[in-house]
């Protein structure tokens, strides 16, 4: 690997290792739903944001257009949303609180853009166009939902399996869909669209009050 992608990978795991702290000393001093929010905006602003600045400006812009996209690209980006939302409960919930629906969506318009960008973006303008680095990219962002297993009074559905698993999983797909298009704006717009769908439910069942 050259010295560029050794210091995005090291980035990326240093992130992990410190969030395994950050997460259970933040998650004891708030009350659950500032701590999560909390813990997002730390990774948000320590990690996400950096990493893109300084490691994505090989990239190339993000881009939205048709021209040369294959169908299945923007069919799947609009379509696992949908799957998201039955799996996720989000249409037979009682009741959702509006304010927390307010939240989850926020979360996830900043969620979705900016982990594309520290992702699947950087991960991909310093691949050599090699998927193996691109896999190594998904594996550690799988790697950093465990920390978020540690979050004090937050539950997830199916436990780590379905947190790291379906980040592994949804991943996977973004990888392939920002190599077809050799671009993170369907990605970016399928990331966002399942946060909103996962989250909804989530914060719904864990901070309902």
């Amino acid at each position: 690997m050259t010295k560029r992608q050794i210091s995005l990978v090291l980035s990326a795991a240093a992130m992990i290792v410190a969030m395994a702290f950050v997460v259970p000393m933040v998650s004891t001093r708030f009350e659950p739903l500032i701590a999560y929010v909390s813990i997002l905006a730390v990774y948000w602003t320590g990690f996400c944001l950096p990493v893109a600045v300084i490691f994505g400006r090989e990239g190339r812009s993000i881009s939205l257009t048709p021209k040369g996209v294959p169908l299945w690209a923007p069919v799947l980006a609009l379509g696992l949303p949908v799957l998201v939302a039955f799996g996720a409960g989000l249409f037979t919930l009682e009741t959702p609180q509006a304010s927390l629906i307010a939240i989850a969506v926020s979360v996830a318009l900043i969620n979705g853009p900016l982990e594309e960008l520290a992702w699947r973006r950087t991960f991909r303008a310093n691949s050599g166009d090699r998927l193996s680095f691109e896999l190594l990219g998904l594996l550690l962002f799988a790697a950093w939902h465990l920390p978020l297993l540690l979050t004090r009074g937050v539950d997830f559905d199916h436990g780590a399996l379905g947190l790291v698993g379906g980040a592994a999983l949804m991943g996977g797909v973004w990888v392939l869909m920002t190599r077809a298009t050799n671009s993170v704006g369907w990605p970016m717009i399928s990331h966002t669209l399942v946060n909103m769908a996962a989250f909804v439910p989530h914060f719904q069942q864990n901070f309902a009050t």
